[in-house]
């Protein structure tokens, strides 16, 4: 399997993007790739009336920041090794209100398997105040050829 320690991924960010694209539930959050390392990818996610809690002032709502943190973990598999995975097992820890603003997601590889593979994310606001994490495990699919 490629992608993981010094491989450099499979995807650039213009192809990531072109991926989120694709998804309609992705393309609406507005997820954007910003940089994609052999073990990190950088995505930005903008703030939008419609993520906001009901009061719709308190900021992202957890789920749709949930949603996000999900979409991070498999897109940094995905530009890794050109496939991704299906999703064995998600955590997501809020940790503080997401604000009225755009948020950075940080998905970093901790391990890149032949059968099972695991991510985790971070969500930071502009001042890089820790707003969530959440950790995922993958089933592994064929690598593209």
């Amino acid at each position: 399997m490629s992608g993981g320690g010094d491989t450099p991924p499979r995807l650039d960010c213009a192809a990531l993007n072109a991926h989120i694209a694709q998804s309609p539930g992705n393309r609406w959050l507005g997820l954007q790739a910003l940089s994609i390392t052999s073990n990190t990818l950088m995505l930005r996610l903008p703030w939008r009336a419609e993520l906001g809690t009901e009061r719709g002032r308190d900021g992202i709502d957890a789920g749709a920041l949930a949603f996000a943190m999900n979409a991070a973990l498999g897109y940094l598999l995905l530009g890794l090794d050109g496939v991704g995975g299906a999703i064995a097992d998600l955590r997501f820890d809020p940790l503080e209100p997401a604000p009225v603003d755009d948020v950075l997601l940080i998905s970093r590889l901790r391990k890149l398997g032949g059968r099972l593979s695991s991510v985790s994310v971070e969500a930071l606001d502009r001042q890089g105040r820790k707003l969530a994490l959440a950790s995922g495990s993958y089933f592994m699919a064929a690598p593209a050829r």
